[in-house]
């Protein structure tokens, strides 16, 4: 009857209840940024997708080198600059200039107070030791470090908790809670044959057995 269980979990939708709101993995596993998922695959609001998308894709030690959040954090709590004088303030005056702000930093007013929020959320983070998952904050799911499955297995960056997964990276936190947005296709067999009765226990095995940080 595996031929149902496959044909189940291929239309499991990304985001259903039945998966765990999110799962702990080692900081350093997440060692990948996805390039971007085109539209066609990212309209099939599906758990399982096809595609090569897991193949666009840098290495998250790249990323870090010239991100204007991973810079920020080393730079203002690291190396004494001030906020004005970081490379993200930088970064986002001129995308201002270009009048192509980010949502939420069209204004110098703007820009100089979402930076002042990043300051906050760091040394919450620091103080904490840990990144707390925003299920146990706010109590609803979604607001997670936000990853994806590659059809190697890999997890990679995706959108959603950037600024977390930059903090957590500068302070070597050992561990990250994320929540998986869909997995490569390629791992269904896997899935299927993963023990387990209904189509949620089984990915919820999958995911604990190969990445979730055990005990």
């Amino acid at each position: 009857m595996n031929w149902i269980m496959s044909y189940t979990l291929r239309h499991l939708k990304s985001g259903t209840h039945q998966i765990r709101p999110y799962f702990t993995v080692p900081t350093n596993m997440i060692c990948f940024k996805c390039g971007g998922v085109p539209k066609p695959e990212r309209k099939i609001g599906k758990l399982f997708r096809p595609g090569d998308w897991d193949l666009r894709k840098s290495p998250v030690s790249k990323v870090q080198k010239s991100d204007p959040r991973y810079l920020f954090y080393k730079e203002y709590f690291f190396e004494n600059v001030s906020i004005k004088d970081t490379t993200a303030y930088h970064y986002h005056r001129e995308r201002q200039s270009r009048g192509n702000p980010r949502l939420g930093f069209e204004t110098k007013e703007r820009l100089l107070a979402q930076l002042q929020g990043y300051v906050r959320i760091f040394r919450d983070i620091e103080k904490d030791g840990k990144v707390t998952p925003g299920y146990q904050l706010m109590g609803r799911r979604g607001n997670e470090i936000g990853c994806i499955m590659g059809r190697d297995g890999n997890i990679m960056k995706l959108a959603g908790g950037n600024n977390r997964f930059a903090i957590a990276s500068v302070l070597q936190l050992p561990t990250v809670p994320i929540q998986i947005y869909f997995m490569h296709m390629d791992l269904l067999d896997e899935v299927v044959a993963t023990p387990g009765i209904f189509p949620g226990q089984k990915v919820n095995r999958f995911l604990l057995d190969t990445i979730n940080v055990k005990g």
